[in-house]
């Protein structure tokens, strides 16, 4: 965020240098750290943080806060990783978990929250395929990408970000 980056030969100036209008920062879920209750401590300083870099390195920026949609333990990351059923459901179950510590933060801090995380929960609360890409069962599919921006622009209206 605060430092320039390169990639593919190619020098990138730092994100807050371009002092945009609304930052999107996503929960971190599928790239978490353990199911240990220390680390989701961990992952609420280290938005708490993101926040206050934000609003230190670019004052008018608006943060929403990201939920994505919810993992399946039936199917977690067939295509991908193929783990046995106990592995998948086990990382379905702390994504799950990382995702609503999220919502909660969310919630707690009164931040503007883009929440697809609920909307793509069945009735006994796994995520709906129609939502996963169904080639690695880790990505949202076109659907669940369209969730996604939908409930993104629903935090803008709602929390009248853009005039």
């Amino acid at each position: 965020m605060t430092n320039s980056t390169r990639y593919l030969d190619k020098e990138f100036p730092a994100l807050l240098s371009y002092k945009p209008d609304i930052l999107v920062v996503e929960s971190f879920a599928y790239n978490h750290w353990s199911g240990e209750i220390f680390n989701f401590d961990r992952q609420w300083l280290t938005i708490a943080s993101i926040i206050d870099t934000i609003k230190k390195d670019s004052l008018e920026t608006k943060i929403i806060l990201g939920a994505a949609i919810a993992p399946n333990g039936q199917v977690f990351g067939d295509g991908k990783l193929n783990w046995p059923q106990d592995l998948k459901w086990n990382a379905a179950t702390i994504t799950k978990a990382y995702l609503q510590n999220l919502v909660n933060f969310a919630t707690s801090e009164h931040y503007p929250l883009a929440d697809a995380f609920h909307p793509s929960l069945d009735s006994a609360g796994n995520g709906l395929e129609r939502y996963i890409d169904q080639s690695d069962h880790l990505h949202p599919s076109n659907e669940g990408k369209l969730l996604f921006s939908q409930k993104i622009v629903e935090a803008i209206v709602k929390n009248e970000l853009i005039k």
